[in-house]
């Protein structure tokens, strides 16, 4: 669904040269999830966090916290790693969304 125009966000735990920024999207430097609050302040028609299995643990809460005050959230990240273990804490975002989207590449 296309959300109305307004800004869109994408919080990332490193700097990400793939995300150029544009007129849509404004890349943000974010290497901690407590610094969610800081960006849920930006009136964001969506924020999508890249490179979600970077994060600590305090994603969990934090992407709790914005989804309770009404932001759409799109997170994109590893669910396991090379050995097929869950990959921080990728199973619990997961277990908790309302939609997943899983890509395979071979």
């Amino acid at each position: 669904a296309f959300l109305a125009p307004s800004e869109r966000l994408a919080p990332t735990p490193v700097p990400d040269l793939r995300i150029d920024g544009g007129p849509l999207i404004t890349p943000i430097l974010c290497d901690d999830p407590e610094q969610f609050g800081a960006v849920s302040q930006i009136d964001a028609g969506l924020i999508a966090i890249a490179e979600a299995h970077f994060y600590p643990d305090s994603i969990v809460s934090a992407v709790r916290l914005l989804a309770s005050e009404g932001h759409h959230l799109v997170l994109v990240g590893l669910d396991v790693d090379y050995r097929g273990y869950a990959f921080g804490s990728m199973g619990t975002l997961l277990a908790e969304a309302d939609h997943v989207t899983k890509l395979h590449a071979i």
